[in-house]
């Protein structure tokens, strides 16, 4: 009977964890078109709330990954992505309320604000320190977005379907 409870607290429990995933969509408005990249403001949502908004150029390009540690150079798979460049403003939100408000031209970070969720200017310091910062640490090199949907994982036939 033990057993039995158990298996039922650990599915309800599972079943809960998998409700509260987190979904991050982009959305995306073309301003202006140009032979080799296009002049777009986007908006990211996370869960419905507004995480991020900015202008930016989107250059297409390809990047190359390899499929293994091992041989790295031997299997490598292309991802066809878009290379942002921001230029204009970029308006990045915290669930607290806070943002921060940065200006971009061609790429090139000009001045950075920090507000408070009453909209008052803020110290840099202050606004870090409101700030839950998961995530790996390093350098970031470059902004992309990837072309295309996620691919749900496919199941694997069983034998007796396959007869």
């Amino acid at each position: 009977m033990k057993r039995i409870l158990t298996i039922i607290i650990l599915t309800l429990v599972g079943q809960i964890l998998l409700a509260q995933k987190q979904t991050t969509r982009t959305e995306i408005d073309t301003i202006e078109r140009f032979p080799n990249k296009a002049f777009v403001e986007y908006k990211t949502f996370s869960d419905s709330v507004l995480t991020e908004e900015a202008q930016a150029y989107l250059y297409p390009t390809i990047l190359e990954f390899p499929k293994y540690r091992i041989l790295r150079n031997v299997f490598t798979t292309e991802i066809e992505v878009d290379s942002i460049v921001f230029h204009g403003t970029r308006t990045s939100y915290l669930n607290t309320g806070e943002f921060k408000v940065e200006k971009y031209e061609y790429g090139t970070l000009l001045s950075t604000s920090y507000f408070d969720s009453k909209g008052e200017q803020i110290s840099e310091q202050e606004f870090k320190s409101h700030r839950l910062r998961i995530g790996p640490c390093g350098n970031t090199s470059g902004y992309f977005f990837i072309r295309g949907k996620k691919e749900k994982k496919r199941k694997k036939k069983a034998k007796n379907d396959m007869l």
